[in-house]
């Protein structure tokens, strides 16, 4: 790890960010062609961080959309499956319905969208990542067209405020067992329904660290850094163009940090996520190994 990209701890990491309902018109602009790209109705996390630096987030994107083609699509929709099915081989998962009533499709709906839109930010996290260390990211194959456009049935989703209320405890603990500063927007619209996030969150929570766990998050990342690699366009992230990308020299280490913290964090997004829309979807009941144990208790 390097020293000038990331602190010791997440948590110590300051990430102001820029609403998208308070983004400035030239913000705005760069949030519509992101989530058009990405396919998603959501502007996520990493770019609301990006967006208090408008010249830095807009060259960044004018160099990752280009990589957003037919093949980087379908390698995050496997990553996006092969942890869902990872996660069901090693957990037993409480069936969490109930807890969300007539709510259920909206939740779920919503869910889905961070479980298609997770894996497309960890393959450009990972090839920022790898890029602004100096590695060569992209480039080694033909693009394929894919088509832009964010699905219809893409809910508008709203989060919660975790400044008070029966959460404020729950978040605190997210964030001290995942080690970041701020709840993901993920937890965040899942805190619409309080009664379902802490029961879930306290059903996850052993989950989380564990053996089975490390193994999913670390082929959930590996897979992501290959994406990254074979992106169709080459990636220039890196402290030696940060003038070109709208950056001060005194800037350069805050926003490695920032470009560390995502890619490092994203992996467990993925495996969290996974592990609540098995809960949503019914639960996972307990497999019959015949005596022998589970692919990452065997690996661990």
């Amino acid at each position: 790890m390097a020293e000038t990209e990331e602190k010791s701890s997440r948590r110590d990491l300051d990430l102001p960010e820029v609403a998208e309902g308070k983004a400035s018109d030239e913000v705005a602009r760069v949030y519509g062609r992101i989530k058009e790209t990405l396919h998603a109705n959501i502007v996520s996390f990493v770019w609301r961080v990006f967006a208090t630096k408008p010249k830095f987030l807009e060259a960044v994107w004018d160099r990752l959309e280009p990589c957003v083609d037919q093949g980087f699509m379908e390698a995050a929709d496997g990553i996006r499956a092969q942890a869902i099915e990872r996660v069901r081989e090693v957990q037993i998962i409480p069936d969490h319905r109930s807890l969300l009533g007539k709510d259920l499709h909206e939740a779920l709906q919503e869910l889905r969208v961070f479980l298609e839109v997770n894996p497309r930010l960890l393959i450009l996290t990972s090839a920022m990542r790898m890029t602004w260390r100096g590695a060569e990211v992209g480039g080694h194959r033909q693009t394929v067209p894919a088509e832009g456009g964010i699905p219809g049935w893409h809910p508008e989703i709203s989060v919660h405020d975790r400044s008070f209320g029966k959460l404020k405890q729950v978040y605190s603990d997210i964030e001290e067992t995942l080690d970041i500063p701020k709840p993901n927007t993920d937890y965040l619209a899942l805190g619409k329904w309080p009664d379902y996030l802490e029961r879930a969150w306290n059903d996850l929570k052993p989950f989380v660290g564990s053996s089975g766990w490390r193994a999913i998050e670390k082929s959930v990342d590996w897979n992501a850094k290959l994406a990254a690699i074979a992106l169709p366009e080459p990636v220039r992230i890196s402290p030696a163009e940060a003038g070109e990308l709208g950056l001060e020299p005194e800037e350069v280490d805050e926003v490695g940090s920032w470009i560390g913290a995502f890619d490092s964090l994203l992996p467990g997004l993925i495996v969290n996520t996974s592990w609540l829309w098995l809960g949503m979807n019914g639960g996972v009941a307990a497999i019959e190994t015949e005596g022998h144990p589970a692919f990452e208790e065997a690996a661990g």
